[in-house]
């Protein structure tokens, strides 16, 4: 419940422009009570749950955090969707990978296109 209301705050934050200090210390907070929540929802094999609370929590944290990830990675992954889990993977190889509203990861690069 907390989580949601720091995740809600961060994303209002967010609306308004660009993020100062506090708003990047709440959209820590957020994300560090979503992962919890993820991690707990993949330790007792709940994928969905884990997929989208753990997305969430990528979608909170500033810097991406690589921890996030890769338990994401497991969780879509662990779920069957192997074609977003390579997406995830080839994201987490690349620190600047860009980011979509929603929280998702854009594709690291579309077939024919050189890495940047």
């Amino acid at each position: 419940m907390i989580a949601f209301h720091l995740e809600q705050s961060h994303s209002y934050r967010r609306e308004l422009g660009s993020l100062d200090e506090r708003g990047r210390v709440v959209g820590g907070r957020a994300a560090a009570r979503l992962h919890s929540a993820g991690r707990r929802a993949l330790a007792r094999e709940d994928l969905a749950a884990a997929a989208n609370l753990l997305g969430r929590a990528l979608a909170c944290e500033a810097d991406g955090s690589h921890e996030i990830l890769w338990d994401l990675c497991e969780a879509v992954l662990s779920a069957g969707d192997t074609s977003k889990a390579a997406t995830l993977v080839g994201s987490a190889w690349r620190p600047t990978a860009a980011r979509i509203p929603g929280g998702m990861l854009a594709p690291p690069c579309s077939e024919g296109s050189s890495p940047t």
